[in-house]
């Protein structure tokens, strides 16, 4: 998990671009939302993690577009949250691709302040773990087959 504390000294309007710099080398997309879940700003691992072209297909599109249905409360709730505790760790969720297809996200995110400690900016760091939830479905499967193997050694 990363430390969103390195970067609170930063002003939102430089922290994505410095943001990037610090974890080009992770698979992270790094996105910004206003108050709203609106989507104000988009790293490049972000476009494509989702299967995007361009910043203009989500700038200015909320962050619940991208989520699909049946966990869309689920990020409501959590995004309410996060604007009163001022982080969240861990939310997972089912995304949506621009082919249609879905992938599994795990998002840790940070508010940004003004001086009277108003929310102005949500900063949120995404991993597609899709991958890993594959892996653990294919061990799952493999305890699952080792264990009747097991019972018809036993009969």
């Amino acid at each position: 998990m990363l430390n969103m504390s390195v970067f609170m000294s930063e002003s939102p309007q430089d922290l994505v671009s410095t943001f990037h710099r610090r974890v080009v080398l992770f698979p992270e997309a790094v996105l910004v939302f206003n108050t709203d879940a609106n989507i104000i700003k988009v790293d490049k691992q972000t476009l494509t993690m989702f299967g995007l072209e361009h910043e203009q297909e989500v700038i200015g599109k909320s962050f619940y577009d991208l989520i699909v249905d049946q966990d869309k409360e689920n990020v409501k709730a959590a995004f309410q949250k996060i604007l009163v505790d001022k982080n969240i760790y861990g939310l997972q969720c089912n995304a949506l691709k621009k082919d249609g297809s879905y992938l599994r996200i795990s998002a840790n995110g940070s508010v940004f302040t003004d001086s009277q400690g108003i929310p102005q900016e949500i900063i949120v760091v995404v991993h597609d773990i899709t991958p890993h939830l594959s892996e653990l479905e294919q061990v799952r499967e493999a305890e699952r087959q080792l264990s009747e193997a097991q019972q018809i050694a036993h009969f």
